[in-house]
């Protein structure tokens, strides 16, 4: 395949990826509307999702054996996603999903001062730059007063970018890199669906939806928001690498906030579009530093 179709190709399934997160609040809320607790809309989107994943690792014969070293390193990386996910759904009850997704997108800056705090890295304008204007977007979006924030859903949001950073730290571990990126999402999938089936049964919630009216949501979460998702964005890393993949994805905010507003009436003010449009720069600088990094290794 030629260079400019790799690219190309590439960045489609990566915006395929941007977008398919990127319409995730919306739905989940919409989900909520039609009575689904948030138990049951994790348990099944995560078991529906498993099913495909495991099914896809089957058919393409992708090694997934693990050994111990692998297997405790793996397990940090499950349960960092299970705090992604069981945050993030909780602060969908509790304030819009758009709010939401742009209050998680602060996990860059986080990482960045977790970094220079422990002398991981050394201070830079730009790291101290995009540590500023985060932090910035996250006081101007909570201190609106055109929208009534509930703080419960913001510290849900805040505590979904803290479970990022744990998650990005896992990922990016030597040992977990060592292993198939499908093996690894099939393993945190899996995770997922068994504490979200526990959830189920000890909160008393229902294990499935009930008719069509539910049950299309889940379908679309576990389809394209989780399997869908996953696919393309594997291959789109191994098209256009992980810098660019980064940089493309920094705009899943924008489409959570484009899909709020046409699909669950999200009211966009002019504090979290000033907000998220300070967030969004700061994940940029972050990425395009991490990509000129990848760069000058040799590894894009």
């Amino acid at each position: 395949m030629k260079n400019d179709n790799r690219k190309l190709l590439g960045t489609i399934f990566i915006l395929i990826t941007t977008i398919s997160y990127g319409i995730l609040p919306a739905i989940s809320q919409l989900a909520y509307r039609e009575g689904v607790a948030v138990e049951t809309v994790l348990f099944n989107k995560f078991f529906y999702a498993c099913i495909l994943m495991w099914a896809y690792i089957g058919i393409k014969r992708i090694p997934f054996k693990t050994d111990k070293k692998h297997f405790v390193f793996l397990s940090f990386v499950a349960l960092s996603y299970i705090g992604i996910s069981t945050t993030l759904y909780e602060a969908f009850k509790y304030i819009s999903g758009s709010i939401a997704t742009i209050l998680s997108f602060t996990f860059p800056a986080m990482i960045i001062a977790l970094e220079m705090i422990t002398g991981l890295e050394k201070p830079s304008f730009k790291k101290i730059l995009a540590l500023m204007a985060s932090m910035a977007g996250l006081i101007i979006i909570v201190w609106d007063s055109n929208i009534d924030l509930n703080m419960k859903g913001v510290f849900f949001a805040l505590g979904t970018a803290v479970c990022y950073v744990f998650y990005t730290m896992g990922l990016s571990e030597k040992r977990t890199k060592e292993m198939n990126s499908m093996a690894v999402a099939g393993y945190v999938l899996l995770y997922s669906t068994l504490f979200n089936f526990l959830r189920c049964f000890f909160s008393g919630a229902a294990m499935f939806t009930k008719g069509m009216g539910q049950f299309k949501y889940i379908a679309v979460l576990a389809v394209i928001c989780a399997f869908v998702a996953i696919l393309c964005y594997a291959a789109g890393v191994k098209l256009i690498g992980p810098g660019t993949a980064g940089i493309i994805n920094t705009f899943e905010p924008v489409f959570a906030c484009i899909f709020g507003y046409l699909l669950v009436g999200d009211i966009l003010t002019i504090n979290t579009l000033a907000g998220s449009f300070l967030i969004l720069f700061a994940i940029l600088i972050v990425n395009i530093r991490v990509r000129k990094e990848k760069l000058n290794e040799g590894k894009v």
